[in-house]
């Protein structure tokens, strides 16, 4: 399960939000329905797998891990919300893991 968090700090005598995520129970497969987008009219599924899962199931099939990123995303400030917590303030952690996998022996 993911979620996000705000904590006030103090640095000196400047005072500032800290943003990050809480992940748990990240080993346990499953499937469930929650909200991808604040205001949608219905919930969608989602499927957690643990990175472990997904990338065994390829290594298993003849597949190699060549290239992976894991790319931040600039600041977008929304200025029709006043949200602290959402996605576009969390800059410094990762919203996607890209992995580029080949079948072994192929160029």
């Amino acid at each position: 399960m993911l979620g996000s968090w705000g904590e006030q700090v103090v640095q000196g005598t400047t005072v500032g939000v800290e943003i990050g995520v809480r992940v748990r129970d990240y080993l346990t497969a499953r499937a469930y329905q929650d909200v991808g987008v604040p205001g949608q009219p219905k919930r969608q599924f989602m499927f957690h797998r643990p990175l472990s899962m997904l990338l065994n199931a390829c290594f298993d099939f003849g597949f190699v891990l060549d290239q992976l990123a894991e790319p931040g995303f600039p600041s977008t400030p929304d200025p029709g919300t006043m949200n602290e917590l959402s996605w576009s303030n969390i800059t410094r952690l990762p919203q996607v893991l890209v992995a580029r996998l080949r079948l072994r022996n192929q160029a």
